[in-house]
């Protein structure tokens, strides 16, 4: 038979997953904005790629084909620019909306994982130099280490 705090164990444990659901498809949601402007960004890339190149065909001096790679370099650049500050913005906006999203006890500014050191501490010691090995012995004539069987 449930008792008050099986009951009340159940209801806690479907708000913790109701919330994590929420929090789930806020992710889910952010992750497909960002993938999509990074999809445009790629599309943009390969489309001007491709018209560079039909633009190469037609190039007889070296000087034009040098100016059109520029062009192209210039252009590529302000594309990249331009959508890398767009999904960098998607990102941004995404946190304050995820992070509204999390229980209280996520919210609450995280304890230093190590001790901070007090002005009265002492500094470690230096560790001792270890000593010195001692110089190897000459090797010695070899010894017989079997000796003939007896007859």
């Amino acid at each position: 038979m449930a008792t008050g705090k099986d009951i009340k164990l159940a209801v806690d444990m479907e708000e913790t997953l109701a919330q994590m659901q929420k929090i789930q498809k806020a992710n889910a949601d952010f992750v497909q904005k960002l993938a999509a402007g990074q999809m445009e960004l790629v599309n943009e890339l390969i489309d001007g790629t491709m018209k560079h190149f039909d633009a190469l065909k037609d190039v007889k001096k070296p000087q034009d084909m040098v100016e059109l790679q520029n062009q192209y370099f210039s252009e590529s650049a302000k594309k990249i620019t331009t959508k890398g500050r767009k999904i960098f913005e998607i990102y941004m906006s995404s946190q304050p909306a995820i992070a509204a999203l999390m229980p209280a006890a996520e919210k609450a500014p995280a304890k230093p994982a190590v001790k901070t050191v007090s002005k009265k501490a002492t500094p470690p010691k230096p560790a001792a130099k270890p000593a010195a090995k001692p110089a190897a012995k000459p090797a010695a004539a070899a010894k017989p280490t079997a000796t003939a069987p007896k007859k």
